[in-house]
Formats: structure tokens, C-alpha cells, sequence
């Protein structure tokens, strides 16, 4: 990662914390003596980890996939990308997984959302990401250097590897760090190659081990990036596991990722979300709620609730309450979606997505207004971004603004960006202006002679830094997340601190113009034997027209795509046309 400084504004002025490595402006430390261990375990679950060293142990080894593995590619400075087939269900704790995300610091995430970042918690732990293997998890930045591999047999091994791989540093990411993570359903082990490392990293921070789906569970085998060279650490899975799990765990909000979104004053929706039973006993005849409620009184202001008769043990149920809820008055507002199951694990029964009712044309916001800290980057090329949904279609974007603290004299760009990325980052860019603060405060970006509007998904505001001692973006991290914060690092993904903390980005949005449909002109219509060819001379103004016609026997509508002149030929069934054309219309 790039070592991040955040100012605390409710401190003194000018204090700041490093919290990458304690002091701004640290010289990298070289890798600290590693401590040996030998034998981990067990977790709760029954697993135990040996290496190569005990008697009993696995083989010191490392397999060469190179020359036949798939490159991982999108890989940078903190992100994670994926997923990709492991080939075959892998059976990991009591649950099969079947697919596979690789994170840049080191480490692969079976489910869910979240990455790894510096400084790195402990595992387990249930802040997400869970479900995650960690071989030698630390501050990496592939992006510069190395290539991350993957290879599966399709039958019973998976292989991935890191080879070569550079640890992050403020002066130039340098180093080769090389480790591997082998699955194998021979044994329903999982094996963790450590090979040669040669660099520095820029502190201690790193970890290893394995955590389970719910993050209650796990094997902590480092709690530093002092990882020993050369050596093969092999999980075991247990041979009688006696570990009953009644979980229930509410998965989705209303979105993929549950994030924040918006609906119009005096509009209604119907909540939706997803559970998944992610223990290993069948669950029966258990409520699943949802609810509407006032931030941040918790005041109730809708609930429904269905009734689910059975569950099995790694299934997952997508629900759609039947209650339609109108809401009546602006404001800040989360659903929630929670079981009703007394469970092994109480913090995963329930789901939040922040909602915001709002009136239009105004300004979408998932900030509470006051900035609890600022953030920017060592070396002063990062980022930050926050996604909107607007709360109609089509939406015009007239204003981007960000809160700004101060640099030493660069500007810092305030931007919008399309969706349009790989996997829904940002992609084209739309707008970009360059601001450089006075003062701490919130800064507006007039973008509306752009004519921004967006007519599906949602856009990105943006923060970007233009060198060292640029203007730093405040962060609210005293209200409901909203999930929806994004860091730049050279590469996109999601914000390290995605579940707690909202960049101080908003937007100004009116309703935009549905788009209006110019008719062809000169539209003539030839009827033949089972066709009708039309013929336009003027362009349509638009990608799409809908045509009704009428033959005096049957009716029907078709869409077409012209933009220029033309002709189309439209077939009827049966295959054998009447000898006039009654009427055609174009709409």
C-alpha cells in the first residue's frame, strides 16, 4: 500500500498520525529475525498446522507453475481481484468452496467482500474479510513487479503463487518475495510454500494463517511479517470434527454490496436481501425481518418478515418482502435485514444499508457533514472515491464537491468517473477540476456544461492527489458506513476501511430529460411476400425506435437500432403476408 497519514482534526492542529508506520517519513526497516515455530493448533474447529521441520511434518517444497499457470492480472497497490474457479468444491472448515479471490498483499478470500491492508488485523477476527488464507500476508505492491499464478487440475489440487513479488516502500517498491498456497482434496489439506525472500518491507506489519467464513474461527501462524524462507507449512483437516454450527448469517441489502443508496421523496420500494446458512446443521422454520429505521434515533418506521421453513448447510436464499414502503419525509435512514436464529455467531444475524430519502433537484451525500479525520497518500499519487446511485433515472450531475484540507501549495483534482470499469470501478472519466484549498472545508466543482447525465448504474466522485503535499479529503467516520468508498493506489478497489468510514465526496443532481425520439422522415412501406421492406431518409436521433404496425389482421410492435437512413425489413408469422399494409407508425 502507500502509507497513508491521517490527520486528526480533533486534535491539534497539525498533528498527525502515521498509521502506517508509526512516524511520518520512517526509513524502511529491514525484515526482523523470524521466529520459529513449528506446530499450531488446534482451532475450535480441530485444524492443526505443522511445517517442515517437525518430524511429522510435510515436505519442504515448492511447485513450478509458471510455465502452465494462468496470470492473475488488475493486481496492484491494495486491491484484490477475482474470482476465479478452483475447479472442484474444496471442502475448508465444515462448507465447499468453490471459487477464489487473490489479494495483493498476499492472501486469497474464498467470500465476501473487504481486502487486506496495512497495518493488518489478527485472524481470526470477524471484520471482513473472512474466509481468507494467508501464506505470508504483508505490505506488497505487485503492481511494480512479480506475477501472481494460478493452476488447477480440475480434479483435486490448486495451486497459486506468488513469485517475485515486490514489498511496498515510500522510495520505490522493491524486493522479490516468493510464497505459494496449495489445496488438495487427497487430504483436505491446505499447504503453504514460503520461499526464497530477498528486501526489506517497510515495518513489521503482516500476518499468516487461516480464518473461516464467519471469522470466529482460525489459526494465527505469524503475527508479523518475520515469515521464516524455505519453509512449508501444511494445515490439517480433522478427522472427527464434533464442531456443530447453527449459523445463520444475513449476507446482502438491497445491492451486491449493501451499500448506501437513494430513494425519492414520496417514492416507495420493497426491501430485498440474501441469507446464507453458513454453518453445518439444517435450520428450519426461522424468521427472516426487515426492517426501515431512523438514523440515528433507531426509530422503526417499517418492518416485514417471512417465514423460511428450511435451510441447509451452505445454502443461500434470496428474499423479496412483500410489503411495498412508501417513505414520506427526507432523511438519513438504514434498512435492515436480521434472523431471527439464536446462533454461534450473533454479529453476522443482521445487515445494515444506509438509505437516504431526498427531494430533487439537490445534493446526494453519504457524509454526515463533519470531518473526524483527513486522508492522503505518501508519494502523492493516490485517491479516493465514493459511488452514487442516484435515486432516478435519467440523472443529471451539475456539481461534484469534496471537503479539502490544505497541502503546501498543489491542488488536488475533484472528478467524476463512469462505472465502466473491470468489475464496476471507475472507468471514463467525465469530468476533472483542479482545486487548490485555503482553508479546511467543502469545495464545490461546477461541472454542469458537461451535460453529465446517467441513465443506468450509478457514477463515481472523486478525490486525486497531484503530487506530495497535495490537499488531503476529509473522512467521516462517525456515522453509518455507507460501503460505498473506494481508494486509488494506482490501481481501484475497494476502501480499506470500506465498513467504517465514507470519503467526503458528494454530488448535486436534477432530473434529467427522458431522451426524445426524432421520427424518421419520408418513411415509406413496401409490402412483399411474407416481408415488409421501410425505407427513412433522416437519421432517428437515437440508438433505438419502436415501430407499431397494423395489417389489418394482426398488431405488433419491434424495436430497431438506426441512426442513419436506411431500411429495415420486418418478417410476420405466418410466413405469408396480406397484399396491404394498413398502418405504420413510429414512436
Amino acid at each position: 500500500m502507500r502509507a497513508f497519514i491521517l490527520l486528526c482534526l480533533m486534535l491539534l492542529a497539525g498533528v498527525a498520525l502515521a498509521a502506517s508506520s508509526g512516524k511520518p517519513g520512517a526509513a524502511p526497516n529491514p525484515n526482523p529475525d523470524p521466529v520459529i515455530e513449528t506446530v499450531w493448533g488446534p482451532d475450535a474447529y480441530g485444524y492443526i498446522a505443522r511445517d517442515d521441520l517437525e518430524p511429522n511434518g510435510p515436505p519442504l517444497q515448492w511447485i513450478d507453475i509458471s510455465g502452465i499457470g494462468t496470470v492473475v492480472t488488475g493486481l496492484g497497490d491494495d486491491n484484490i481481484v477475482g474470482p476465479f474457479g478452483i475447479g472442484f468444491p474444496f471442502r475448508y472448515y465444515w462448507y465447499d468452496v468453490t471459487s477464489f479471490s487473490v489479494g495483493s498483499n498476499g492472501y486469497i478470500r474464498f467470500s465476501g467482500g473487504g481486502q487486506l491492508a496495512h497495518p493488518f488485523t489478527t485472524i481470526p477476527n470477524p471484520v471482513a474479510p473472512n474466509d481468507i488464507l494467508c501464506p505470508f500476508t504483508a505490505d506488497y505492491d505487485p503492481g511494480s513487479g512479480g506475477t501472481v499464478y494460478y493452476w488447477s487440475n480440475g480434479v483435486d489440487t490448486l495451486i497459486v503463487s506468488f513469485e517475485n513479488i515486490p514489498a511496498w516502500l515510500p522510495t520505490g517498491s522493491s524486493g522479490d518475495h516468493n510464497f505459494q498456497i496449495v489445496l488438495s482434496m487427497v487430504d483436505t489439506s491446505i499447504t503453504f510454500n514460503i520461499g526464497t525472500q530477498s528486501g526489506n518491507f517497510f515495518d513489521t506489519a503482516g500476518m499468516g494463517g487461516i480464518e473461516n467464513v464467519t471469522g470466529t474461527v482460525g489459526i494465527l501462524t505469524y503475527t508479523t511479517n518475520a515469515i521464516p524462507a524455505n519453509r512449508s507449512i501444511k494445515f490439517y483437516y480433522p478427522q472427527n470434527s464434533t464442531y456443530q454450527v447453527h449459523d445463520i448469517a444475513a449476507t446482502r441489502v438491497q445491492n451486491d454490496n449493501s451499500g448506501g443508496f437513494f430513494i425519492k421523496n414520496g417514492e416507495s420500494f420493497v426491501a430485498n436481501g440474501s441469507i446464507k446458512n453458513v454453518g453445518n446443521q439444517t435450520e428450519s422454520n426461522f424468521y427472516v425481518v426487515a426492517e426501515v429505521r431512523k438514523y440515528p434515533l433507531n426509530q422503526l418506521v417499517h418492518i416485514d418478515s417471512v417465514l423460511v421453513s428450511s435451510l441447509n448447510p451452505g445454502e443461500s436464499l434470496d428474499i423479496t418482502f412483500t410489503e411495498t414502503w412508501t417513505m414520506s419525509e427526507t432523511g438519513v435512514f438504514f434498512v435492515r435485514i436480521r434472523s431471527l436464529l439464536t446462533d454461534l455467531n450473533p454479529s453476522n444475524n443482521q445487515k445494515d444499508a444506509e438509505l437516504r430519502v431526498v427531494n430533487l433537484p439537490g445534493e446526494l451525500a453519504l457524509d454526515d457533514g463533519t470531518s473526524e479525520q483527513s486522508w492522503s497518500w505518501s508519494g502523492g499519487n493516490g485517491g479516493m472515491g465514493i459511488y452514487y446511485l442516484p435515486p432516478t433515472y435519467p440523472a443529471k450531475v451539475t456539481q461534484v464537491s469534496g471537503y479539502l484540507v490544505p497541502g503546501t501549495g498543489l491542488p488536488a483534482l475533484l472528478e467524476l468517473y463512469d462505472d465502466d470499469g473491470p468489475g464496476g470501478e471507475p472507468g471514463t472519466q467525465l469530468a476533472s477540476v483542479s482545486i487548490n484549498p485555503t482553508v479546511a472545508s467543502w469545495y464545490n466543482a461546477d461541472v454542469s456544461g458537461s451535460n453529465i447525465v446517467v441513465n443506468d448504474g450509478g457514477i463515481f466522485a472523486v478525490w486525486k492527489m497531484t503530487g506530495e503535499g497535495s490537499p488531503a479529503l476529509g473522512v467521516d467516520n462517525n456515522s453509518i458506513s455507507s460501503r460505498q468508498t473506494w481508494e486509488y493506489t494506482g490501481v481501484w478497489g475497494v476502501f480499506r476501511n470500506f465498513e467504517t468510514d465514507d470519503a467526503m465526496l458528494r454530488i448535486f443532481v436534477e432530473e434529467g430529460a427522458p431522451p426524445v425520439l426524432e421520427p424518421p422522415t419520408n418513411l415509406s412501406a413496401a409490402a412483399g411476400n411474407g416481408f415488409v421492406d421501410l425505407a427513412w431518409e433522416a437519421p432517428l436521433g437515437s440508438n433505438e425506435a419502436e415501430l407499431a404496425y397494423d395489417d389489418g389482421t394482426s398488431e405488433g410492435n419491434l424495436s430497431i437500432g438506426a441512426t442513419a437512413e436506411g431500411d429495415l425489413a420486418v418478417r410476420f408469422t405466418p410466413n405469408v403476408y396480406p397484399s396491404t399494409l394498413k398502418a405504420i407508425k413510429v414512436f
